[in-house]
Order: C-alpha cells, then structure tokens, then sequence
C-alpha cells in the first residue's frame, strides 16, 4: 500500500531474535561479575579472619603486652549467614579503618600498638604513649582511620564512573558512613578526639597572641 514503509519478514523476524541473544549475553555477563565480586568478597573475608588469628598468635607469642580479648564468636555466625557479602565489606571497611590507626601509630611513635581482640574483630588501644603525643599529632593519630576510609570511599566512586558494579557502589558506601560515622564528635568516636586537639591546638594559639 503507499505510505507505509513495508519491511522484509525475515529482517523483521530476525530483530527480535539478535535482541533476545544480546539480553541473554547481558545478563549471563552480569552473572558472572556478580559471581567474581562474591568470590573476591569471600576471599577478602577470609584473609581478614586470617589476620586477626595472626594478630591474636602475636599478642600470645608476646605476653608482656596488656591484651584484652573476648572471643569473637559472635562475628563467625553473622559471617555464615550473610550470603549476600555486604556485612564482610562493612567489616572490611572497619577492618581497614583500625589499620589506619595502626600505621598512624607506628609512625608517630615508632612502635606496635596494643592491640584489643573483641566480639567484632579489634581495635587500637589509646594508651598513655599515644594520649602523650602533641595535640596537632595526636589529631593525625585520630584522624587516620576516617582518612583512610574516605580515601577507599574516593577511590570507588572513581571505579563507578567509569564501570558500575554492585559490589563496588557496597564498598563505597561502607567506607563513606563509616569515615561519616567516626567522625561524629561523640566520644569515644574518632571526631571527638579530633574535635579536642583542635580544640587545644585553637586555645594555645589564643594563648600566644594574648601574651604577644
């Protein structure tokens, strides 16, 4: 009939065939991500709890250093069930977050720190040492752990512009609240004791200019 655009029947039944194909490669590729970041997850989940059995052998193997542990059998039942992975990103997250700690601390004093072994993995002891630093150090001592958190955080938004992935927009936000979260200035949160040296740091400071 004129007026209507007439289109070959095997080209019109073809077209619906090569989308059906190209849905099925997405979501087959799709499964397969989802599959690899399970895994990776799995495997980092796995190395943390190997970390924390060497850091409990270590605090064994050194017994003169204070150690306060509870046994972390809470931790391995909530690991077992979380068959989506998104608890072990948020305990990456943390995981990652005491480690910033940990080098902030080695760096500034020269030493390991103490180490405390509780139901949802560990945490840096603030012992009289690190609570001796200058409030100006003592605010990078704090600051560390959030620091690292935003930093991983930056780093997956980067990752998700350019590719998003599920487990990778998971990681960012288990970093973000997390820095978010330690820097509220509550104690015995990060942020009040960064509030406190700044704090200190911004009275001294008056202190000198009312002298001068």
């Amino acid at each position: 009939m004129p007026g209507r655009l007439s289109v070959p029947q095997g080209r019109a039944a073809a077209l619906p065939g090569r989308t059906c194909i190209l849905n099925c490669a997405s979501i087959a590729d799709l499964e397969q991500q989802l599959k690899l970041s399970d895994e990776g997850c799995s495997r980092l989940a796995a190395r943390c709890l190997d970390l924390e059995k060497e850091v409990q052998s270590y605090l064994a193997a050194h017994p003169q250093r204070e150690m306060h542990t509870d046994s972390p059998t809470l931790l391995q039942p909530l690991l077992y069930f979380d068959a989506s992975g998104f608890l072990r990103l948020g305990l990456l997250a943390a995981f990652l977050h005491e480690w910033g700690h940990i080098l902030a601390y080695c760096l500034l004093l020269h030493s390991f720190p103490v180490i405390d072994v509780t139901m949802t993995g560990f945490c840096m002891r603030m012992d009289a040492r690190a609570r001796a630093l200058q409030p100006g150090r003592l605010f990078w001592l704090a600051a560390a752990g959030p620091a690292v958190n935003f930093l991983l955080a930056s780093i997956c938004a980067v990752r998700l512009s350019q590719h998003a992935a599920i487990r990778v927009s998971a990681f960012w936000a288990a970093n973000l609240l997390t820095g978010m979260f330690n820097c509220l200035p509550i104690p015995p949160l990060d942020g009040a004791q960064m509030a406190s040296c700044l704090y200190s740091v911004w009275n001294s400071r008056k202190k000198l200019e009312g002298n001068d």
